[in-house]
């Protein structure tokens, strides 16, 4: 008998697991996701001194769910959900 993991329970499983800081470096370098974290990293230091203010803000999220598809409140949540951010983080990453 074959067992399927459900992704809600492997998500869940995946976000009880502690991961030392010596393992940390090691598992970004094995899957893969060095390059996009230090691209990110690059971007964070190159945006920091950037300031929105709340009109700026709320139109950029506006384009960012329109290029997304989201039009709807209740779709918007969802999307936030599915990547685990809060209105106020979702704000920021528009």
């Amino acid at each position: 008998m074959v067992t399927t993991l459900q992704a809600p329970n492997l998500l869940d499983r995946l976000r009880q697991r502690t991961i030392a800081p010596t393992d940390l470096l090691p598992l970004l370098i094995n899957y893969k996701l060095m390059p996009q974290l230090l691209s990110e990293s690059i971007l964070d230091q190159a945006i920091k001194a950037i300031e929105c203010n709340p009109t700026e803000t709320e139109q950029a999220c506006a384009v960012f769910y329109q290029k997304k598809g989201l039009t709807l409140e209740s779709e918007q949540g969802v999307w936030r959900s599915h990547y685990g951010f809060t209105v106020f983080e979702a704000a920021k990453v528009c």
